[in-house]
């Protein structure tokens, strides 16, 4: 580097210093080269826009941040010598003195990379009031706000939280006011967010292309109109999925106070001003945006979620089949056709990309499901009849397809078959069962065609000829063909060798094992009309009881099992055959974590009669489930002690058990149901509420104490004792570790007789 550039190094002191010469362009540079500016500054702004936060205070919230995860982490450990009151006064305190040192820094907290998500955890905590006057300290500011990296998460957990109390203000539920009134009153929740949304207003179609905006907007337009949450997959359009793993290990997001107040409102109650400015938003969009600059939004992974919402809200408030509406822009014309008798439509490009777009997808996938039914009719004859088999192959379109098909009429319906018939094999091979899927859902919803379906689906496995009645099952659970299947179950078993591995793991070969995309085709088809599931039912029915074990501890064929008892067009019949084919062999099937729970629904199902029939084949096999990990829960339920000694009283319990746990799909241990109750005379003796009849326990400690009254002649001190043991009341007849303690206090309680 020349000598008259360098800048760095000491200075001479005996040279006089020149003045610093200027830097002049290279003449053989090109034109547009301009040298750099001063933008030290700029970074510190933009990253900072409300300035920095004290290191002092920094630190402070740092620690409270840790006190607040200990306790929600030890939320559920109760100390015997700490009064709860008292810890909930020092919780209050703690975190009002937190607030208090908040008070006129929440901007710059907000925008600080370590003091944002801190902020978010306390917002949980915070009450009706406290969250007033938190949103009111960001007003005017939230354009800066919402387009900062960190202080719009700030604002989104903010959006989320206030939910609640414009639920509670609707209903008229306030906090108290604040005696000292020297700063003003103080503007309801309902006020400050409607005050937000016209501070933005001007901005939102700005905002929505913004990557930091993006995923607030859509938590205000959920505030705004709950019901958009309510729909399928409105959760990931909400926030991102790495969004959402990032937050989860962020520790505990809970409030710190078991308030009342937020368990009093169930229902979202909305205030009538928010859905006027929902509409605001709406036409606002529409008006700054075009149809061209809407199609834009479409593929762009930050506006296309919040263009689906939008669209959504255009279909709750029936505006959709308006003049221009958004709707309309995204099918480039089609809702202002379908209102003339034009059918000479030609497709665009544009729609035929949403089809194939991996993020404008979505958005298709949306404006389907809530398209008019004669819009939807366009639609179908204009871009899907004749493209079936090709969009049901492709990656991405095939869900779209499959989106469609549960709007179709039963003659386009009934038409499709004919379409995909030379389809359904090759979407088996390629793994796109979501085509098949909704046919086989469509059918068992509008109870259409089941014999199509049924020949679809041998068509799409190679069901045909001299199978194995099994095979219809394993064919469709491993996405195979019936010469595959064979291969498949050998490949899935565990192997041999010496390395240890864990029974109980839910990992399961993606290539080898049971598909999450065979087990959902099979719970369709369970639920079809009968005699159409009978092609799996009977195929469940079927396998030997090894095997039904093998289906049942799979983590993902275990739900198959599960509908097959759900279902109620499957005769009760069949679901009493799969009970009976297990007897025998329970020990086995609930000595796992899965198979514990289809033993529990199985308990469920079976009537007094078969549970007699459970109950006896587990006799020999007592010690087997006292020693299993998970099979003692199931054994709790059975209570075999009760049965061996009186099966009278245990088949009316089971019968009372069973009338009261209808409606349950995993029943409540027997142990826990309600036992008679004794005379009033023995109920006014009892110290702990547990009033049996005497059984041959209660003999046995009988019989003890009488040669003991019989050896000595200090009777009254031996019906003290017996008062004091009160055995007959307080010893669980269930617990054996209970007997026994009760039988070592004996000797201690009789210790203060003469005659020992």
């Amino acid at each position: 580097m020349p000598r008259e550039v360098r800048k760095r190094g000491k200075k001479k002191k005996n040279v006089a210093v020149e003045p610093e010469p200027e830097v002049v362009q290279p003449e053989a540079g090109p034109s547009w080269i301009r040298p750099a500016e001063n933008v030290e500054e700029e970074p510190d702004t933009l990253e900072s826009p409300f300035g920095l936060v004290d290191a002092d205070l920094k630190a402070y919230f740092k620690n409270v941040d840790s006190k607040t995860r200990e306790w929600q982490e030890n939320a559920t450990v109760v100390d015997e010598g700490i009064d709860a009151e008292q810890v909930s006064e020092e919780k209050r305190m703690f975190f009002d003195a937190a607030l208090s040192e908040m008070r006129g820094k929440e901007r710059q907290l907000a925008c600080d990379p370590e003091s944002s998500i801190i902020l978010e955890r306390m917002l949980h905590s915070m009450d009706d009031f406290t969250l007033r006057v938190f949103m009111d300290s960001l007003t005017g500011s939230y354009h800066q706000l919402l387009k900062h990296r960190f202080a719009s998460h700030v604002c989104q957990t903010l959006f989320d939280v206030s939910s609640r109390t414009v639920s509670r203000e609707t209903n008229g539920i306030f906090p108290p006011a604040a005696e000292d009134a020297e700063e003003g009153e103080l503007l309801t929740m309902t006020q400050l967010v409607l005050d937000c949304v016209k501070e933005i207003l001007s901005e939102f179609t700005a905002l929505i292309l913004d990557p930091f905006a993006s995923h607030v907007l859509r938590s205000l337009l959920v505030l705004l109109c709950p019901s958009l949450s309510s729909e399928s997959g409105a959760s990931s359009r909400i926030r991102s999925k790495k969004s959402a793993a990032w937050k989860s290990h962020q520790g505990q997001m809970s409030s710190l106070f078991d308030s009342e107040s937020s368990k009093q409102t169930i229902k979202r109650s909305i205030p009538k001003p928010f859905e006027e400015i929902a509409r605001n938003i709406l036409h606002t969009v529409r008006k700054k945006l075009d149809a061209n600059e809407t199609r834009g939004l479409a593929g762009n992974n930050v506006a296309s979620p919040v263009l689906q919402m939008l669209l959504q809200l255009e279909t709750l408030y029936h505006e959709e089949e308006n003049e221009d509406s958004l709707l309309d822009r995204v099918f480039e014309g089609l809702v202002a056709q379908s209102k003339t008798n034009n059918a000479d439509i030609t497709p665009g490009d544009f729609i035929t990309t949403l089809l194939r777009d991996p993020n404008a997808s979505h958005l298709m996938e949306m404006a389907v499901s809530h398209c008019p039914p004669r819009v939807f009719d366009l639609l179908w004859s204009t871009y899907f009849v004749n493209n079936l088999p090709r969009l049901a192959l492709h990656p991405v379109s095939n869900f779209i397809v499959a989106k469609a098909i549960m709007k179709t009429d039963e003659s386009r319906f009934l038409a499709l078959f004919g379409e995909m018939e030379t389809a359904w094999s090759k979407s088996i091979k390629a793994g796109r069962t979501g085509v098949l899927k909704s046919v086989v859902d469509k059918s068992a919803q509008s109870h259409w065609h089941g014999d199509k379906v049924i020949e679809a689906l041998r068509l799409a496995f190679s069901l045909e000829g001299d199978i194995e009645p099994t095979a219809a099952l394993y064919c469709m659970l491993y996405l195979c063909t019936p010469k595959d299947v064979e291969q498949k179950r050998l490949s899935a078993q565990p192997s041999n060798s010496h390395a240890p591995q864990n029974k109980h793991s839910r990992q399961d070969n993606a290539q080898t094992g049971p598909t999450t995309q065979g087990a959902l085709l099979l719970q369709s088809i369970l639920r079809l009309d009968e005699p159409y599931h009978q092609l799996i039912s009977s195929s469940i029915l079927g396998l030997s009881p090894q095997d039904l074990i093998t289906v049942c501890q799979n983590v993902t064929s275990s739900r198959v099992i599960d509908v097959f008892f759900e279902s109620a067009s499957i005769p009760r019949a069949m679901k009493r055959t799969l009970v009976l084919n297990l007897i025998g062999h329970y020990h086995e099937l609930v000595d796992d974590r899965i198979g514990s729970r289809i033993g529990d629904r199985c308990w469920a199902f079976a009537d007094p009669f078969l549970r007699e029939k459970i109950a006896k084949s587990l006799i020999d096999h007592e010690q087997f489930l006292a020693a299993s990990f998970f099979g003692k829960f199931f054994a709790r339920s059975l209570n075999l002690q009760l049965y061996q000694r009186r099966p009278g009283e245990w088949k009316a319990q089971q019968a009372k058990s069973k009338a009261q746990n209808n409606s349950v799909a995993v029943p409540q241990s027997a142990a826990q149901a309600p036992k008679p109750a004794e005379s009033k005379a023995q109920s006014t003796k009892t110290k702990r509420p547990r009033d049996e009849k005497h059984d041959e326990i209660d003999q046995v400690f009988d019989e003890i104490i009488g040669k003991k009254r019989k050896t000595s002649g200090g009777t009254s001190s031996l019906s003290e004792s017996k008062e004091k043991l009160d055995l007959d009341q307080s010893v669980d007849k269930h617990n054996l570790q209970n007997v026994l303690g009760a039988i070592k206090k004996v000797p201690k309680n009789l210790s203060g007789s003469k005659h020992r």
